[in-house]
């Protein structure tokens, strides 16, 4: 009862157990009766039969503990038939539990080790294979043993754990009797060249025999996963240890051994897979095996290698296969690994991928058994999917030494190009896994860390920071933390050359200061122009005109399958660009400056954008755009004649070149290399100055140039037409920073959607700086920018619509600017309704309060920023009565009907922006150079103003006061008010966010800008002008000196860091120095405006929509939209003299009159039909009083000689000129020179 109960029997519970009893008893009869006797008989058949296999199971059990109690090797020298009826004892001991007999094993290798090192003559181990009746058992214990001892090795870290401390080190006694003498067993077996027996032999063909017995058990392993896995669970066991020691090294070089070059059998998929999923997870292994070179290491690098270039490698396609189905495989495979990965393995596979392309250089990468695939390889005179040929061998398929060429080269380069490819593909893979982590870190982190804060203690918990990835969820770092600093090493090539050519291959990453002979350029400009893909830094890609229809639809062609192979690497560089923010820079940076990638990924593009811009806009019809509205290439100005637009209306070029992979594939690789090319171009834009772009293609000196102005006039509108395309039909909102939010996807429903949808934000950046370039010196025709769908886009927005309003604020130069102006009147007019409750007419009166201040004249902006600047954002929106004090302290009369209120703006600016202050200085003015194009158009005066970098040592509230004065810019552009103070463009562009280059050096300081052209162009050798990465500043009479770069005071300029020098100096100058300042009047010109209102407008442009249009002033426009009182008219002789007078005056005369009148010297933006209240001319009596009781008669009676002394005066809150009935028009011209000149203020009525 006991056993059955478990304790003290009780009545309760022997009636419950009596019941369960009896109805189990119950059953088992009813289910007899159900059955009948067969299947009773079954059932006792059944039992039997369990019973006599846990009998064999136990007999055996004790067979082997017997066997294992009775183990020992005897001592001395064993011959062959001894050692393999050892090793069969062993396999029924250990075949069950093997990591329980890890010490017998090691006895039993240390057995056959000495077999096979014995050196006198006596036979050894391998002998047995010459024994009829030994050689089979031999071969057949192999597999077994090798099996064995890869288990233990699987199970290395939980017996370390159990052993004593002083033995868990690599290089320990204990370990080098144990672990490397279970390693070096197979190492040994697999060596056969090197066996006494093989020696003796001296028998090729007997030897590849062997090997083959050794290497099928080894590859059977490998493909499994288990050889690598063992190595790296020994690797992860003695961690950190060094990787060099002779247990470790071995163990890496086992796993290594089926991938070995020399191997000459074919590696499969799943051997590359498994070789990168376990050992090149292992944290910084190029780097650790790099700072011990052996044999050893130098096969576990070259079994790397194969493994990445094979692991995502492309096969050739079958006969009979779908289009696109080893794609499919390949995009299959790349997920795969990616799924197997976790955060610390990710990092750890990208850091030595990176590392091991770097060692390898920029050569092609050597000739290699590429997969299994590789033996059905396509070659010159072979058809695809079709049996090889007899008499190919490995060396024939593997296409050595080819480099990625064009579709006219043979086509055994695709075997090179698949390794390129699953290259690329293997770390895109631990890219996207890093990325998923960063991701999530981004999402979790989003909703605390808004502007750089540190995330919530919610977030925290789930978060970690990484140096590399930022802000990550559920990342574990394990042994990767231990190798931080040799991954960070690792790191470091991912954006060198090295790494692009051997992504890319040397064609296409060719150094930029190649060197070219006459005959090499000669035969460059041909290829260009006959589209090959050696294309080059022309740009032109097969866009020469005179070209035949054939010609450009060939390079049209050829351009989109260049694009297909090289699409692995495109995907490679944007996915890091996203996981790896703070290496996207260099990565772009290396690309655009080093190589010769950009002009030649253009030269395959160009021919391809017309289709691009169809593909982008096929979806109009269903996102609900307009037919009409579908952007067109400007023929005239993008040199795509008519016949290589026309080629595209028949067949379509992508449809026809997915190199087997069908037309969805060739679409998608061209969007993504048509992504890459503008985030790359638009780092290498912003550097080009005048001159280069002005400069020959090839210098005379040979070295190749990338893109001139000819190149950036073809490339714009073709770019504008393809980024409205983009952004305009149905897709995701494109990013202003140019930055991707996720990696490009392998797959999905949509990825053409998806790549069209990265690709618009990127467009929309490099447009934006192709546009800011332009409007300083012209690329092309105006007309060239402007889009059809961009009208209706404004007129949605100017309705209200908020979507076309975001569309019209990613690209307003698709619009014209007039259009622009008045979508923003409109959102102004809009806010102003809901903020005031009214436009002040007689059917809708305001509701809100006015806002009233009190200003002295004397002090007018410390009362000013008394009253105003602490103002919340909401009433400076509201109607801003100002009273003027004068020095008498009398208030002065007048009524404020906006014209008070325009001088006070005027006034306080005019006093914010004086010299005297201190708060903002001046330019010198200056052009960035003549010549093609005429000069550098400004858009504003010679002198423009930007703030004084130091002001904070002049005022300690500076910042306070450059946010008033951003709060007074904000209400001027609120309510239409210019004011005379033209802004330099750089310091607006930094306002709304932006950052200039050094192009616009010559607008701030022409001097310093003459200076770095001499630094850049410098014959000698740099490092004579002594220069570091510093500059000096003199602050109130104290000298300083500011590092451009951390440590850059001890850092020397040479020939080799001049350019970066420069470039650091500009930014110094135009953006790092005006900062905070520009910050601070950004803050006070949002708490007015909307912040999406000004992205209608570029820094120029939203200059001019403050200080107004820097043009004469049209005075028979103002004559157009003038009214007249006091018995004044249009035909008035007064009047018309008055007319006459101004156009006689020139225009600084004219901008003192219009002050005079308006207070404003400038006149309203986009005419004076937009001035209100109107212009007005007033006849005045001679005591000053109005004419109009009189009828008019003055006006036909004329001035006394004493009225005649009378002087015109002006009502600045109504824009009236009061004028006496001068009949003369000298007398007028010389009464009204001194009034706009007397300087004395206005006079109020």
């Amino acid at each position: 009862m006991s056993f059955l109960g478990g304790g003290v029997p009780s009545s309760s519970k022997a009636k419950s157990k009596s019941e369960v009893l009896s109805r189990a008893k119950e059953a088992r009869a009813a289910r007899v009766a159900h059955g009948g006797p067969k299947a009773a008989a079954a059932r006792d058949a059944a039992a039997l039969a369990a019973t006599r296999a846990a009998r064999r199971l136990l007999v055996r059990a004790c067979v082997r503990r017997q066997l294992a109690d009775e183990w020992h090797v005897p001592v001395g020298p064993l011959d062959p038939g001894a050692l393999v009826s050892l090793v069969n004892r062993f396999l029924r001991i250990a075949r069950a539990a093997p990591a329980t007999h890890v010490p017998a094993l090691c006895e039993l290798s240390r057995a056959i080790l000495s077999s096979m090192d014995r050196a006198d003559g006596a036979p050894t181990y391998a002998h047995a294979l010459l024994s009829a009746h030994l050689a089979p058992a031999w071969r057949a214990q192999l597999p077994a043993l090798l099996n064995i001892i890869v288990c233990a090795l699987e199970q290395s870290r939980l017996l370390l754990d159990a052993a004593p401390p002083h033995t868990r080190h690599p290089t320990s006694p204990d370990a080098l009797q144990t672990w490397g003498v279970l390693v070096r067993l197979p190492l040994v077996l697999a060596d056969v060249p090197r066996w006494r027996l093989a020696r003796e032999q001296a028998d090729a063909a007997w030897e590849r025999m062997q090997a083959r017995t050794v290497d099928a058990a080894l590859h059977a392993l490998s493909v499994s996963g288990r050889l690598s896995r063992a190595a790296a669970a020994l690797v992860a066991a003695y961690e950190p240890a060094p990787i060099s020691s002779p247990v470790l090294i071995s163990a890496l070089a086992l796993a290594a051994r089926p991938l070995q070059p020399e191997r000459g059998s074919a590696v499969e998929r799943a051997q590359c897979a498994a070789f990168i999923a376990h050992v090149l997870t292992i944290p910084a292994l190029v780097e650790r095996l790099a700072a011990a070179p052996s044999k050893l290491a130098s096969r576990v690098l070259d079994a790397s290698v194969v493994a990445l270039s094979g692991a995502c490698a492309p096969r050739a396609a079958r006969a009979g296969e779908a289009v696109g189905a080893e794609q499919e495989e390949v995009s299959d495979a790349c997920a795969a690994l990616a799924a197997c990965l976790d955060g610390a393995a990710a990092l750890a596979l990208l850091a030595n991928a990176c590392a091991l392309g770097a060692k390898l250089g920029s050569p092609c990468l050597p000739a290699l058994p590429i997969v299994a695939s590789a033996a059905t390889a396509t070659r010159p005179g072979h058809v695809p999917g079709q049996p090889a040929r007899a008499g190919d061998d490995a060396s024939t398929r593997t296409g050595a030494g080819a480099g990625v060429g064009s579709a006219g080269t043979p086509l055994e380069a695709r075997d090179e190009h698949s390794a390129r490819a699953s290259w690329a593909l293997c770390m895109c893979a631990s890219l996207e896994r890093l990325h998923a982590f960063r991701a999530a870190g981004g999402a979790a982190g989003a909703a605390g860390a808004a502007g750089g804060k540190v995330p919530p203690k919610a977030v925290q918990s789930s978060q970690t920071f990484h140096p590399h990835l930022g802000w990550v969820v559920g990342f574990e770092p394990g042994a990767c933390a231990a190798h931080a600093a040799a991954i960070g090493a690792q790191l470091a090539p991912l954006a060198s050359h090295a790494l692009l050519a051997t992504l890319w291959g040397d064609e296409m990453a060719a150094p930029l200061r190649a060197r070219t002979s006459a005959g090499t350029a000669s035969a460059f400009a041909t290829a260009t122009a006959r589209g090959d893909d050696g294309a080059g830094a022309g740009g032109g890609g097969g866009l020469a005109e005179g070209s035949s229809r054939r010609a450009h639809a060939h390079a049209a062609e050829r351009g989109a399958r260049a694009l297909v192979r090289c699409a692995p690497a495109v995907r490679f560089i944007l996915i890091a660009g996203a996981c790896l923010p703070d290496r996207r820079a260099e990565l772009l940076a290396t690309a655009a400056f080093s190589t010769l990638l950009l002009s030649r990924l253009w030269a395959r593009l160009a021919p391809l954008i017309p289709e691009l811009v169809d593909i982008a806009t096929a979806g109009a019809a269903a996102a609900g755009g307009e037919p009409g509205d579908a952007p067109t290439v400007p023929k005239a100005f993008s040199g795509i004649t008519e016949s290589i637009a026309g080629i595209f209306t028949t067949t379509s070029v992508l449809a026809r070149s997915g190199v087997g992979i069908g037309g969805q594939h060739a679409t998608v690789a061209a969007l993504r290399a048509t992504e890459l090319f503008a985030r790359s171009m638009a780092v290498l834009v912003p550097t080009l100055d005048e001159a280069e772009l002005d400069g020959a293609a090839v210098d005379d000196d040979g070295t190749r140039r990338r893109f001139s102005r000819a190149d950036l006039r073809q490339m714009a509108p073709l770019l504008n037409a393809l980024a409205w395309a983009c952004v305009s039909h149905g897709t995701p909102a494109a990013r202003a920073d140019g930055a991707p939010s996720a990696p490009p996807p392998a797959s999905g429903a949509e990825p053409v959607a998806a790549a069209r949808g990265a690709l618009g934000g990127a467009l929309v950046a490099l447009v934006a700086l192709l546009r800011e370039r332009h409007v300083r010196r012209a690329l092309c025709d105006e007309r060239t920018w402007l889009l059809p769908g961009a009208a209706r886009a404004a007129a949605a927005a100017e309705a209200g619509c908020a979507a076309d309003l975001a569309l019209l604020c990613q690209m307003p130069w698709a619009a014209d600017f007039v259009t622009r102006v008045n979508v923003f009147r409109a959102l102004v007019a809009a806010d102003k309704l809901a903020v005031r409750g009214g436009d002040g007419s007689a059917g809708r009166p305001r509701t809100a309060p006015e806002l009233l201040i009190t200003v002295r004249r004397a002090r007018l902006l410390h009362d000013g920023y008394a009253q105003l600047a602490h103002q919340p954002h909401a009433a400076l929106r509201r109607v801003l009565r100002v009273r003027f004090v004068s020095a008498l302290g009398l208030g002065e009369a007048g009524i404020d009907h906006q014209g008070v209120f325009k001088e006070f703006m005027e006034d306080i600016v005019r006093a914010a922006f004086h010299a005297d202050l201190g708060l903002f200085v001046t330019t010198g003015g200056g052009s960035g150079g003549g010549g093609e194009g005429g000069a550098v158009r400004s858009g504003v005066g010679d002198k423009t103003y930007f703030p004084n970098p130091h002001a904070a040592a002049l005022h300690e509230d500076s910042e306070q006061l450059f946010e008033f004065v951003g709060r007074m810019l904000g209400k001027a552009l609120y309510e239409g008010v210019t004011l005379d103070v033209p802004l330099a463009p750089f310091f607006v562009r930094r306002v709304l966010g932006g950052a200039s280059s050094i192009d616009e050096l010559p607008e701030l300081d022409t001097q310093l800008y003459s200076s770095l052209a001499f630094v850049r162009t410098y014959a000698g050798d740099v490092a004579e002008l002594g220069l570091t990465f510093a500059v000096d500043v003199e602050v109130m009479g104290v000298h300083s000196s500011i590092e451009l770069r951390p440590g850059g005071s001890a850092i020397a300029v040479d020939n080799a860091n001049r350019i970066h020098y420069v470039h650091l100096v500009a930014d110094y100058h135009l953006n790092r120095r005006i900062a905070e300042q520009a910050r601070a009047v950004h803050r006070g010109l949002m708490g007015v405006l909307q912040p999406g209102w000004l992205r209608l407008f570029s820094a120029r442009e939203v200059g001019t929509l403050l200080a107004g249009d820097d043009v004469e002033i049209d005075v028979d426009d103002l004559r157009r939209h003038t009214v007249y009182h006091g018995g004044y008219h249009e035909l008035s002789p007064t009047v018309r003299a008055l007319w006459a007078v101004l156009k006689d005056f020139s225009n600084d005369e004219r901008k003192a009159f219009l002050k005079f009148v308006t207070s404003c010297s400038q006149p309203p933006l986009l005419g004076f039909k937009h001035l209100e209240p109107k212009f007005a001319v007033q006849c005045v009596a001679p005591g000053g009083s109005d004419t109009s009781a009189l009828g008019g008669m003055l006006a036909l009676v004329g001035l006394t000689p004493a009225e005649r002394q009378r002087l015109p005066t002006a009502a600045t809150c109504f824009n009236l000129l009061k004028l006496p009935d001068f009949r003369s028009r000298k007398l007028l011209r010389e009464k009204l020179l001194v009034a706009i000149h007397s300087n004395s203020g206005f006079e109020l009525s």
